[in-house]
């Protein structure tokens, strides 16, 4: 066991209450996602440089804290950032913060209920040690009024990146014993996350970066294809999940997000442009669905079908970004 006294249980999607899904923060992704972020699921996002996800986890971070008539859990968030700047992070959301309040749906003191840890280096065990530590901070608000609610991991595919430098040296009997060792720090730390999420009743989100599939036919790649459903592919590039087979049959959800070649008119919309996709590739409580969205100043954005329609032609029709956030 892992020292926590937490037995992750087994648990069937027809079992989980709508109750227990939170928002997006946006409502055509809420419908993508099948009504929101489950609970006592852990959810990976995956997908490579600016498509978004630090995006995503900031605004899931004030989404965790609307009320539940709003969709939310009423509850507060930790945030684990593994790589980048924590100060760019901030800035990024106290912007999204004021925002969200301006409409009512967090309080001023929003950022109060958001923890944020910076995770150094890059050793798994070290992680896992951290998150042994984050069960005080759970427990210290279990029972309270605005109990923790959300555990973000951005990224996790950087804890283990020393485990994959050692996986390219030495022998082949060197590399199965590194990758078998990798394996069970992976196991551990998943289920560590999953007691969590069952015994407190939370969400825990993870982002995962992709490899370009390259070279001839190779059975592990294959697998993990297939695994995922099939190609996947993002600025015009084959690209599949790090951290290996092993690893996408540890998390219950997977959700792939991508870079595409379409834009959108930049004078009728408040954003750069670029039009990104968010698929479901794998879920217990959610159908295999995809969006297109969109990042601006007040967050992440699906786009509904009428944007798409009219995307390529001067028939496009006016639209407010703010015609998609909540009401």
């Amino acid at each position: 066991g892992d020292g926590t006294g937490i037995a992750p249980r087994v648990c069937r999607g027809s079992e989980v209450p709508r109750d227990r899904i939170f928002t997006t923060g946006c409502p055509v992704l809420n419908e993508t996602l099948s009504g929101g972020i489950p609970a006592r699921r852990v959810t990976e996002i995956v997908g490579e440089s600016n498509c978004g996800k630090t995006q995503v986890c900031l605004q899931l971070l004030l989404a965790a804290q609307w009320p539940r008539e709003h969709g939310g859990m009423g509850g507060r968030s930790l945030y684990i950032h593994t790589e980048g700047d924590g100060e760019v992070c901030m800035k990024r959301l106290k912007d999204l913060a004021e925002f969200h309040a301006s409409k009512g749906l967090v309080p001023p003191s929003a950022l109060d209920a958001i923890f944020m840890e910076k995770h150094e280096g890059s050793a798994a065990e070290s992680m896992h040690a951290t998150l042994v530590r984050a069960k005080g901070l759970v427990e210290r608000f279990q029972g309270s009024g605005m109990p923790l609610k959300l555990i973000v991991i951005d990224s996790i595919a950087n804890v283990f990146k020393e485990d994959d430098a050692k996986d390219g040296a030495g022998d082949d009997e060197d590399f199965l014993s590194a990758a078998r060792t990798r394996s069970r720090q992976q196991y551990r730390i998943v289920q560590l996350l999953k007691g969590y999420a069952e015994q407190y009743d939370l969400s825990v989100v993870l982002t995962n970066h992709v490899v370009d599939c390259v070279g001839g036919e190779n059975a592990w790649h294959e697998m993990q294809r297939l695994s995922c459903g099939g190609d996947l592919v993002s600025s015009d590039r084959s690209v599949l999940p790090s951290m290996g087979l092993t690893w996408s049959h540890l998390v219950d959800c997977r959700h792939f997000v991508s870079r595409t070649t379409r834009k959108l008119d930049q004078s009728k919309y408040n954003t750069s442009g670029v039009v990104r996709k968010w698929r479901v590739l794998f879920s217990p409580t959610q159908k295999p669905r995809q969006c297109m969205y969109i990042i601006n100043q007040l967050g992440v954005w699906g786009l509904p079908e009428s944007c798409l329609e009219f995307e390529d032609t001067q028939s496009q029709p006016q639209h407010d970004d703010e015609d998609l956030a909540p009401a």
